[in-house]
């Protein structure tokens, strides 16, 4: 006998107490399960999740449109709406339970949450994900994917739901390599150099940094355009106006680096020296960024290689900025305490309060700076 289930659902609530009475209940069967969780995804389908199964259902038609009932031992944290798409992708260990290091241990399940068609499944197809990154902006979703012991970068469609390429990356890595990869990752991710992760360029295209190393992949073929490798791990890169340069700084070093967007070949016969250890680089205006360091920050015209100001602004290491029309306010961020600094329009600095406590977050007004620490704002 086939196995149905009965879903209340309430999904209007009046008050901030629910009276008991649903505004609208949903017979699926025979069997009242009482759904453990339910969330809205984005293409506006009503996910919910049971003790027997994963349900779709269409919240205005008030019915149901697919079942899974393969789908279970997850939590609502470990069904994720990837951005940009219509897509779920479903994230589980052995131990039903999401953690920062399970992205390299667990099973990827990814499904249409329209029609609840399956998309990928990483255990049918034999397949380990140690990563994921959503692309919105060329509808896909790119994966470094492991198997055979043959390492991947796996590019998913969003628009017809299949695989569009798979390219090879070299031997991969064992799960225990991918688990204390993965646990590296998390320190990592608490520092302010990003250590891997995928941008797609002017030409949409696809470039991949991964620590010392960065390449360029056709995002229609796969075909791997140019590979380029580095002493030190590559920081964040931005493009120039043109879109033809990429700008980049690396961890402990205080250089900042100019290459082709087209073959990766360096634009300068040196890179360009920064009075301090290279930290981050922000959109300041149309062809200039602010480069960020651990003795301060410069402005720099990504078109001519040049520097507005002959000597950097002195504030110490700049972990934040916020511009005003009349200056900065740069931050630096320690564990107990935090450094605001003013520096105005020729990248002099006016003043500086230090703030005792961790910071929470600040901000700038018309009247001066607001600021939130663990006991005071």
């Amino acid at each position: 006998m086939k196995k149905t289930l009965i879903l209340v659902l309430m999904l209007a609530f009046a008050s901030p107490i629910f009276a008991g009475t649903p505004e609208w209940t949903l017979k699926v069967g025979s069997t009242v399960i009482t759904p453990k969780w339910m969330k809205q995804s984005a293409s506006g389908t009503l996910i919910v999740g049971t003790e027997k199964g994963l349900v779709g259902i269409d919240p205005t038609a008030q019915k149901t449109i697919w079942e899974k009932a393969f789908i279970t031992g997850f939590s609502e944290n470990q069904c994720i709406n990837i951005p940009g798409s219509p897509y779920l992708l479903i994230q589980y260990d052995a131990t039903g339970s999401l953690s920062a290091i399970s992205s390299s241990m667990s099973r990827i399940i990814i499904i249409d949450a329209g029609t609840g068609n399956e998309v990928f499944n990483s255990k049918e197809d034999k397949i380990r994900v140690d990563n994921f990154y959503s692309l919105p902006k060329i509808g896909c979703l790119l994966m470094e994917t492991t198997k055979d012991k043959v390492a991947a970068l796996t590019l998913i469609d969003y628009n017809t739901g299949e695989t569009r390429w798979s390219t090879p990356m070299g031997e991969g890595k064992s799960r225990a390599g991918a688990m204390f990869g993965a646990l590296a990752g998390v320190v990592k991710s608490s520092l302010r150099i990003k250590n891997k992760y995928p941008k797609v360029d002017a030409e949409n295209n696809i470039l991949m940094i991964n620590g010392k190393r960065m390449m360029r992949l056709d995002a229609k073929s796969g075909a791997i355009l140019w590979d380029k490798e580095f002493d030190k791990n590559i920081g964040n890169i931005m493009e120039n106006a043109d879109q033809k340069i990429i700008y980049f700084g690396q961890a402990g070093k205080s250089k900042l680096w100019a290459i082709s967007l087209v073959d990766g070949k360096e634009m300068l016969d040196k890179p360009l020296s920064l009075d301090g250890e290279f930290n981050n680089l922000v959109p300041y205006s149309k062809d200039e960024v602010l480069v960020m360091h651990s003795n301060g920050f410069n402005i720099l015209n990504v078109n001519s290689y040049t520097f507005k100001w002959k000597k950097d602004a002195k504030c110490g290491q700049t972990d934040d900025i916020r511009m005003l029309t009349n200056g900065f306010v740069a931050a630096t961020i320690k564990e107990k305490e935090a450094v605001l600094t003013y520096v105005d329009m020729e990248g002099k600095k006016q003043w500086d309060e230090t703030v005792k406590g961790a910071l929470i977050t600040y901000d700038v007004t018309p009247k001066g700076i607001y600021y939130l620490t663990e006991d005071r704002c």
